[in-house]
């Protein structure tokens, strides 16, 4: 009889072993998620600076608060860029950025000024034209130029030639940014 049972709890213990292999490698593994391209956009305020405008004492006319940004203008050595850092934030996924328009809101410039020259972390400059739409400036950079992460903004005044210098205040700098990213949906 013991050698029965002997023979019984061997068996009993083989079958529960190979049971238990069997059903560990039995067990379904889950699918992998499907990613999916999606696009969206934000809007990065670079520069907001209240306007106002008051009349200086001893007749020297009205003074802005705005960012000054101006070239060739006597008693400056060189141009007068507004030079500014910011940060460009993607959800998680960002894949690529796919536009980038930037806003520059300004006081009513010199006749002789016709947009800016905007340099984007170092790259190559993009002439933004004057507009029709006065104290207004919009155009696109390049989206390559952007990165995620912090990035800088080097913004000068563009001259149409018929002049030397010229010059203008910059109240507010916004740029848009579309990105596209990959998510599970």
């Amino acid at each position: 009889m013991n050698r029965k049972k002997a023979t019984i709890i061997v068996a009993l213990l083989i079958a529960t072993v190979t049971g238990v292999v069997s059903a560990r490698g039995a067990f379904p593994s889950t699918p992998s998620p499907i990613l999916m391209a999606h696009v969206t956009s934000v809007d990065i305020e670079i520069l907001n600076v209240v306007p106002t405008l008051t009349f200086q004492s001893n007749s020297l006319g009205v003074a802005s608060t705005g960012i000054a940004v101006s070239r060739g203008l006597s008693g400056f050595p060189g141009p007068q860029n507004l030079t500014t850092g910011f940060s460009f934030a993607p959800i998680k996924g960002f894949t690529s950025v796919d536009s980038v328009s930037l806003t520059v809101v300004l006081f009513a410039s010199s006749a002789s000024a016709n947009g800016f020259i905007v340099e984007l972390n170092g790259h190559t400059p993009v002439t933004l034209p004057g507009s029709s739409a006065q104290n207004t400036i919009f155009g696109s950079l390049n989206g390559q130029d952007l990165r995620a992460g912090a990035n800088s903004l080097n913004l000068g005044i563009n001259l149409d030639g018929s002049s030397t210098s010229g010059g203008t205040f910059v109240y507010q700098v916004r740029m848009t940014v579309e990105y596209t990213y990959l998510s599970a949906d």
